[in-house]
C-alpha cells in the first residue's frame, strides 16, 4: 500500500513538473 502511494506521489510530481521543464526548454532555445 505504501509503495503504491509513493509511486502515485512521484507520478503526480512528475506531471506537475512538466510545465516548468517545458518552459525551461522553451526559454533555453
Amino acid at each position: 500500500k505504501d509503495l503504491a502511494l509513493v509511486k502515485l506521489t512521484l507520478s503526480l510530481n512528475m506531471i506537475l513538473a512538466l510545465p516548468k521543464a517545458w518552459k525551461s526548454i522553451s526559454l533555453g532555445e
